[in-house]
């Protein structure tokens, strides 16, 4: 009951949710506000609103306090790939780092770069057919012309590898196995690419049975389609190994917005998909 005079404060709380507490979480890239001083100037200083950024921690490693999980964990950061391809970071719609392809803008991590140990990007070997990745993100074009890649996985040969990105045509958003130009596509969602901010989860769980979809949507605009049978060895002392966020080394980079990533060592199950899930699309209000 209120006191006469007294009055309502309606204070909102953003939503709170610890990746950690699902098993296995590798990759946890955030350029929201709530991890601001994780996203790092080319000085060291923490972003500010419209400035390049030059590093992004992963939080799968910088919050976790065990040594072995920190190990597993697909590097220490990602950097910008050249001084000219920073993505820039905006505080508006809850923070997010802005990609330009015309810059080549993209982020990564190698065996020398945000590596967990000496010549070692992860002690991490990722199966192609069981893995889980969620993205936030939304693209500049309400219609793309040409595929844009987002985030890339490259384990120590050519074959071990995996490829996201928005495709121009019906298929929209697709995971491939190879290099460009894409020689194998597992699957994709089968909705075409606009400029809405979406939430994409990619769930590997079997060689001929995966999930690609958009906004939690398991039953709309699915196609569920094979995975390639390789595994990404990401401790391998080789040239070949590293990530990328926001393009590869060829083909179309990514001309949008970046909220965060995160990524799990294994296919995870239904309900922690959906809580997951429920989290994200709250978050960051889709």
């Amino acid at each position: 009951m209120l006191k006469l005079g007294g009055s309502i404060t309606n204070r909102t709380k953003p939503p709170v949710f610890d990746f950690r507490k699902i098993r296995n979480l590798i990759g946890w890239w955030d350029f929201s506000v709530k991890h601001q001083s994780h996203v790092r100037q080319s000085d060291g200083s923490m972003v500010t609103n419209d400035s390049k950024i030059w590093t992004v921690r992963n939080l799968a490693f910088n919050l976790e306090k065990n040594n072995t999980r920190k190990e597993k964990a697909l590097g220490k950061w990602l950097t910008a790939f050249h001084v000219d391809s920073r993505p820039t970071w905006f505080s508006a719609d809850g923070g997010y780092a802005q990609f330009n392809s015309s810059e080549s803008d993209r982020m990564l991590a190698s065996k020398t770069l945000g590596a967990t140990d000496t010549n070692q990007l992860s002690s991490s070997s990722i199966p192609q057919d069981g893995y889980t990745l969620f993205m936030v993100c939304k693209n500049d074009s309400a219609s793309l012309s040409a595929g844009e890649y987002i985030f890339a996985i490259f384990g120590e040969v050519e074959q071990a590898a995996q490829l996201i990105y928005a495709s121009h045509g019906s298929n929209g958003w697709q995971c491939s196995g190879l290099e460009p130009p894409k020689t194998e596509t597992y699957t994709n969602t089968g909705e075409s690419v606009d400029n809405s901010k979406i939430l994409l989860t990619l769930h590997k769980n079997s060689t001929d049975s995966n999930e690609m979809y958009l906004n939690g949507r398991k039953n709309v605009g699915t196609t569920s389609g094979a995975s390639g049978d390789h595994v990404m060895d990401m401790s391998q002392n080789s040239g070949d190994t590293h990530i990328f966020l926001g393009g590869v080394g060829a083909g179309g980079t990514w001309n949008g917005r970046i909220y965060e990533t995160v990524l799990f060592n294994r296919a995870l199950n239904t309900r922690e998909v959906a809580k997951i899930e429920k989290f994200l699309l709250k978050k960051h209000n889709i």
